[in-house]
């Protein structure tokens, strides 16, 4: 049943039409500017979000960078255009985004090779390095080599898992450095660690491998990442480099004899 004050609303509206008329107007017009205020602060939004988004990828194609994101199933979310370009072998940034997101490294590993004929040994290494994040539950670190469209690539990665506050994993993000050309320094430092067992191995086939690595032991202070060139005047801390070879030789032998 209506009240008496909705009752006089409406009979006022009736018969003084200007009121309602007026009331409209007011009510449109204040609609109108909170939809203007929400319209600029889009804008605004929009134009900071492209300024980070640019100056990011300017900032990762300086320090040649890979980066990615992939969700809970080890599934891609995102990838910077070095990542599309190096390891998938997109040249452009938005074919790229189309064909990742959604897929896993073996589903766009298999349509590279039958689509382009590029072949790529990542996938087994990617899969080990995944999974080992997932269950660390921790930012990992990791050496890793394998070969992409006939080329071998050392590349050194970081993963870092990502949960909910319920502690549930809904993915990871990660980023890596195409250590190729400083292999030599780079293997020999490898070396050390798997002989002082400071390397863990999660995969190794010939040659191709994946190591999760304790950088602590040699970083740099910017990105707290090992280094990748050994510090002028700093010893080996006694392991003699042609000592460390014989070492290398040996576990590599007793591991092709199954000890």
């Amino acid at each position: 049943m209506m009240s008496i004050a909705t009752i006089r609303g409406s009979l006022r509206n009736f018969f003084n039409p200007d009121i309602a008329s007026k009331e409209l107007h007011e009510s449109l017009k204040h609609q109108r500017e909170r939809i203007a205020e929400l319209k600029n602060e889009y804008n605004t939004l929009s134009r900071w979000n492209h300024q980070y988004v640019s100056t990011l990828s300017l900032l990762t194609e300086a320090m040649q960078v890979l980066i990615w994101k992939k969700d809970k199933d080890h599934r891609y979310l995102l990838a910077n255009p070095l990542h599309c370009k190096s390891f998938f072998g997109y040249e452009i940034s938005h074919e790229c985004l189309d064909s990742i997101v959604g897929r896993s490294d073996k589903e766009l590993i298999e349509i590279n090779k039958k689509e382009f004929g590029i072949t790529n040994s990542f996938e087994p290494i990617c899969t080990a390095s995944d999974a080992y994040v997932k269950n660390l539950g921790e930012t990992c670190h990791f050496l890793e080599a394998g070969m992409i469209d006939g080329k071998e690539v050392l590349l050194y990665s970081v993963k870092t898992p990502q949960f909910t506050e319920y502690n549930e994993f809904v993915g990871s993000i990660g980023m890596a450095w195409d250590m190729t050309d400083k292999s030599e320094f780079t293997v020999k430092q490898l070396n050390r660690w798997i002989y002082s067992k400071r390397a863990i191995k999660l995969y190794r086939d010939q040659s191709v491998f994946c190591y999760a690595i304790r950088p602590e032991d040699k970083k740099c202070q910017i990105f707290n990442h090992f280094c990748p060139t050994p510090e002028r005047g700093k010893s080996c801390d006694g392991e003699c480099d042609n000592c460390i070879e014989e070492t290398i030789e040996s576990i590599m032998e007793k591991e092709k004899n199954g000890n």
